[in-house]
């Protein structure tokens, strides 16, 4: 089964824009609101982690075909939607393959 790259690009596009918003709120209001020291430090580890998931999404936007469980996961940080796009089309394309496996044999 073929690779839909736009579609995978469009999720790595979405994944960065959700990362970067989400890294840009979780460090702001970590700034500018008056909250105990434990939730100011959850809130940098937030947008620490969506540093590496604007990361993975980059570099799924570069080169779609690889590793798209692992980035589907990771972009389940930045987000519901690119994680839950990422996962569904892996899962999708690897059932479509199981029946073509079984319908081979």
């Amino acid at each position: 089964m073929a690779v839909n790259e736009s579609y995978l690009r469009f999720s790595a596009i979405i994944g960065m824009l959700f990362s970067a918003g989400f890294f840009v709120l979780s460090i702001i209001y970590a700034f500018i609101s008056n909250l105990s020291m434990m939730w100011i430090t959850f809130l940098v580890v937030i947008a620490l982690i969506e540093i590496i998931v604007f990361s993975f999404s980059v570099l799924m936007l570069l080169n779609p075909k690889r590793r798209i469980f692992f980035v589907g996961l990771i972009g389940l940080f930045a987000g519901l939607v690119p994680g839950i796009m990422i996962l569904s089309f892996y899962f999708k394309t690897k059932r479509a393959l199981i029946k073509n496996f079984e319908n081979n044999t």
